[in-house]
């Protein structure tokens, strides 16, 4: 995925592009109000600045990485975007979904009844926050009744868009997108986290069920990524 204009991140890879850095801190939060996105889902203004935010709590102990047994989410390529003058800045999210099984994983449209939630936090907390975004979904078939998506194990892609609208009051767009980059040597070489976490998640109850019946860990209804990279995929080989 080529970002035009913007930063391009691929997670959990040894080499990470760098299309335009933009230098400084992206600001400090300040609290807002939840409030209805351009093209749907919510800003969760109201919880600017906090610590440990998610819209589902699960989330950090549901976290999927390349490799992990069982339904999984994973990103597959992630970034910042300005097209044209004429048009908003935005963060893309290029979401992987499998089953991770021989039996299909059902996931109710948009994507789960709740859709994607988005998190960003960094030293100063919570600077972006987004539930209910839609997603548009390639590799999957629709359910019998046609509201819902049939996952596979060969996977579907899922493409997620966050509005600069929920970032909070404060925070610089390019410069966030910065620091959402896991931290490289001159050599490009990774060396560290990314300053800023960014948390994806959906849920569902038929993840859990999915979970049950196929004995997999961790149980519940919750699929989440981050794009920091298990501290393995940074040591050297």
């Amino acid at each position: 995925m080529l970002v035009a204009g913007g930063v391009l991140f691929v997670p959990q890879r040894a080499h990470t592009p760098q299309l335009g850095r933009a230098a400084g801190s992206p600001g400090s939060p300040s609290t807002s109000t939840d409030r209805a996105l351009p093209g749907g889902g919510v800003f969760t203004g109201s919880r600017c600045g906090a610590r440990g935010y998610h819209r589902f709590p699960a989330a950090p102990a549901s976290l999927t990485v390349e490799g992990s047994s069982g339904p999984a989410l994973l990103l597959a390529a992630y970034g910042y975007q300005r097209l044209d003058a004429g048009r908003q800045e935005e963060f893309t999210f290029d979401l992987r979904l499998s089953s991770g099984s021989g039996t299909p994983m059902v996931l109710s449209a948009p994507l789960g009844p709740e859709g994607v939630a988005v998190e960003i936090e960094g030293p100063d907390g919570l600077v972006a926050a987004a539930y209910g975004l839609p997603a548009t979904i390639e590799g999957a078939q629709h359910t019998a009744d046609g509201k819902g998506w049939l996952v596979s194990d060969y996977g579907a892609v899922a493409h997620v868009v966050l509005p600069v609208a929920a970032l909070c009051p404060g925070v610089e767009a390019q410069a966030l997108s910065s620091g959402m980059m896991v931290r490289t040597d001159g050599a490009n070489t990774i060396t560290g986290p990314a300053p800023y976490t960014v948390t994806v998640s959906v849920a569902d109850p038929e993840v859990a069920e999915l979970r049950r019946a196929t004995g997999m860990q961790p149980r519940g209804e919750v699929l989440a990524v981050t794009n920091q990279i298990p501290a393995h995929a940074t040591k050297p080989v």
